[in-house]
């Protein structure tokens, strides 16, 4: 497994960009059915510059936070926009979170 940082075109990837994986921590009572606990951290072999365009941190919730339903959150991520479409782009989207107890409601 590796990590690119910062990259928004594949066709400018570098070495530099590349990190490496050292550990994948899964939480130990992750459950596929239900969701529960859906969350893990990677380590790296070494740290990525935060000062390079594109790379940022996450925010982890404090302990006992419980939702984040009406919230808008950002999600991002690589893949083709089109059909037909060969080239990766970076995309994002702005998206309102589901509260729980109205998704559990409805039996995703």
């Amino acid at each position: 497994m590796s990590i690119y940082t910062g990259i928004t075109d594949f066709s400018k990837v570098s070495s530099s960009d590349y990190k490496s994986v050292d550990q994948v921590f899964m939480h130990n009572e992750y459950s596929l059915y239900p969701d529960d606990n859906d969350i893990g951290l990677i380590r790296l072999t070494t740290k990525i510059n935060l000062n390079i365009n594109g790379a940022n941190s996450v925010c982890l919730p404090a302990f006992g936070f419980e939702s984040f339903g009406s919230e808008t959150a950002v999600a991002s991520g690589w893949g083709i926009t089109s059909k037909g479409d060969t080239d990766l782009h970076s995309n994002r989207l702005k998206m309102t979170i589901i509260k729980l107890n109205k998704f559990r409601k409805h039996d995703y």
